[in-house]
């Protein structure tokens, strides 16, 4: 089977070297991979690198302003045409920051060889150490693939695409056009999929690694982006789905359907809005003391708790796999908690500004000395 890689950037010149090194030392043979990258509106040397390495057809394109990663990635699409005398048996998506595990192709060719049209691989942390901000995003990831991806494969479900190391057959691409264009563009391909009949398989042996946030204030626009995304697939293809619903049920676009009604932004808008109700007389009661906010106290714990439990039992799921020192992964455990606390007001921020749709670019940084190809 043969494969192409595609790989958009926007100001990648950092990171984009090793992930296209890490193509190129897969135990697959070389002759059945093809790569190509579009430098996506970039000012740096992200084009020249790519040019630079070998096996690599590389593309540049300065149309700006255009809201999310799905343009790019049907830009890259329709270029990946002009080749198509050699048309590949099928694509994998990936991001510049990835890095590949030698035999990730191999073991996608297996799931794919099997009849499994669409898979995604073990997303793994490529620097879960770096600060709690970056633990607590990839324990988001290692949840979905010690927990979601697995059960939904053990009863012959689909799972959903999340953000990249994901491979589809490349007749599923010719037979109709690229129109994921919303925030968070994963999804909604996941979406359209299943209401065609096709189900995305995990892939557990097929790992890679990827960049999580450093930072707070690129983490926070991240979680929004997740957030009105979802929101806005809701908007636009829920009639839709439930229309495919009624007249053939699957289980997996029921399960999807439900993921994306915005239930976690409604519980906590009135999780909130009794918490408030439950406060405020005590604040009248003409003395203040540390029972006057028992209210605030009960639901901090209940919330701290869920959230401590959801790390500690994903980080035991995940420890042999992640590339972390033990205190590393028990400092984790600890500080995941707090990141999951901020989820508050990212979810009030999503909601309260749903009229404004924004694509942030997550910057990436990290090159890892220790080879993981």
């Amino acid at each position: 089977m043969t494969f192409d890689f595609l790989i958009v950037a926007r100001n990648e010149e950092k990171v984009i070297g090793q992930l296209l090194d890490s193509i190129h030392q897969q135990s697959y043979p070389a002759s059945l991979i093809r790569i190509f990258v579009l430098a996506d509106n970039c000012n740096d040397q992200t084009f020249q690198i790519a040019s630079s390495k070998a096996n690599v057809i590389a593309f540049e394109h300065t149309i700006p302003h255009q809201l999310g990663k799905g343009y790019a990635i049907k830009t890259i699409l329709e270029k990946r045409k002009a080749y198509s005398q050699t048309l590949s048996d099928a694509v994998i998506f990936f991001d510049a920051d990835n890095i590949l595990d030698k035999d990730y192709t191999t073991r996608m060719h297996e799931a794919m060889a099997c009849g499994h049209p669409l898979a995604i691989g073990y997303r793994n942390a490529k620097n879960f150490g770096y600060n709690p901000i970056s633990v607590g995003t990839a324990i988001v990831f290692l949840r979905e693939a010690h927990f979601l991806h697995p059960s939904r494969n053990a009863i012959g479900n689909s799972t959903h695409i999340n953000g990249t190391g994901f491979a589809v057959l490349s007749s599923i691409l010719e037979e109709t056009p690229w129109t994921s264009f919303s925030l968070i563009e994963d999804v909604e391909f996941t979406i359209l999929q299943l209401m065609k009949g096709r189900k995305v398989t995990y892939v557990p042996q097929a790992m890679f690694y990827d960049e999580q946030p450093t930072s707070m204030t690129v983490s926070y626009q991240q979680r929004v982006r997740w957030i009105k995304g979802a929101i806005q697939n809701f908007y636009l293809h829920s009639q839709k789905m439930l229309s495919s619903l009624r007249k053939q049920w699957s289980f997996s676009l029921f399960d999807v359907w439900f993921w994306i009604i915005p239930f976690p932004s409604i519980l906590t808008l009135l999780s909130l809005l009794q918490l408030a109700i439950a406060q405020i007389p005590l604040l009248f009661t003409g003395s203040i003391t540390w029972i006057t906010f028992q209210p605030t106290y009960s639901f901090l714990i209940n919330f701290m708790t869920f959230a401590f439990l959801i790390g500690f039992t994903t980080m035991l799921a995940a420890w042999k796999t992640l590339k972390a020192t033990p205190l590393q992964k028990l400092v984790g455990m600890i500080t995941f908690p707090f990141f999951s606390l901020s989820f508050i007001p990212v979810l009030l921020f999503s909601i309260l500004t749903m009229h404004a749709l924004h694509w942030y670019k997550t910057p990436h940084h990290i090159v890892i000395k220790e080879d993981k190809a």
